[in-house]
């Protein structure tokens, strides 16, 4: 009879195992459904919705790729037709601000909302970045939440006043590595025509000048970056040994120079 019961004992036990599979939900984390968004930013809630911030690493001065994840209190799932908003705020003590962002749309990953966001200056003891996420579904609100979040310097955003206009924030995009050869290269245009308004440049002209100031040099065969789309420009550098170079980038409008800017980078 005890071994009648235990073998019972054992067939329940590998029937509940088995209904405990990977494609139950609650085994599953955000973290490892964003893959590249592992790191968490920042979050907030209501009685409703939970809003999760997550990125590829610390966000930094120059430009960022954010992941909103949006999900319901009552079941952790996704709520259908989602709209999410998604605005940077600088509060200091004299004036607040925003800074550059888009929208990213992903063929991969269409269910998930991806931001981009320009970064002018770091977090301090005196200023604080927000990010203003609103949620709704079909124009009715799910909530409003701002979400503390600390940026930490770099030298691959800066604010350019040009001769003919609104000063412009340029970001150079930093790659993985800077690598000898040809490496691909993308800058940011926006132009600050209000502190809360950073509309895309699109009807620049770039020219970039690599140059290694230790030695002496530049290098042939770059590609000056022409306009994509959203004021994002896309072209080609060459470097041609590692070490420390500068990329000289001038930004002219109907052939007209109206700003210069030098940025610095690290060949390995």
């Amino acid at each position: 009879m005890s071994k009648i019961i235990l073998s019972s004992l054992v067939a329940l036990t590998v029937i509940n195992l088995a209904s405990c599979s990977d494609d139950d939900p609650a085994l599953s984390t955000e973290e490892e459904e964003h893959n590249e968004y592992s790191l968490l930013l920042g979050e907030a809630a209501n009685d409703n919705i939970r809003v999760r911030l997550y990125g590829n690493d610390n966000p930094t001065v120059g430009y960022n790729k954010i992941l909103a994840d949006v999900r319901s209190i009552a079941d952790n799932s996704v709520p259908h037709d989602l709209s999410v908003e998604l605005t940077p705020l600088m509060t200091m003590p004299s004036m607040m601000h925003s800074a550059p962002f888009e929208s990213i749309h992903d063929h991969e990953r269409h269910d998930d909302h991806i931001f981009g966001l320009v970064f002018m200056m770091p977090s301090g003891e005196m200023n604080e970045w927000t990010l203003n996420v609103k949620c709704s579904v079909d124009q009715q609100s799910l909530g409003e939440f701002a979400i503390p979040l600390q940026v930490v310097p770099s030298s691959y955003s800066t604010m350019l006043v040009p001769s003919d206009g609104n000063s412009l924030v340029v970001t150079l995009l930093q790659p993985e590595q800077w690598t000898v050869g040809m490496n691909d290269i993308e800058f940011t245009i926006h132009e600050r025509t209000s502190m809360m308004s950073f509309p895309a440049r699109e009807d620049l002209e770039l020219q970039i000048e690599p140059d290694m100031p230790a030695m002496g040099h530049g290098s042939p065969n770059n590609e000056n970056p022409l306009h994509v789309q959203n004021g994002h420009y896309h072209g080609r550098v060459n470097f041609t040994m590692t070490g420390e170079w500068s990329i000289v980038l001038h930004l002219k409008r109907g052939g007209q120079e109206v700003a210069k800017h030098e940025f610095f980078v690290t060949v390995r």
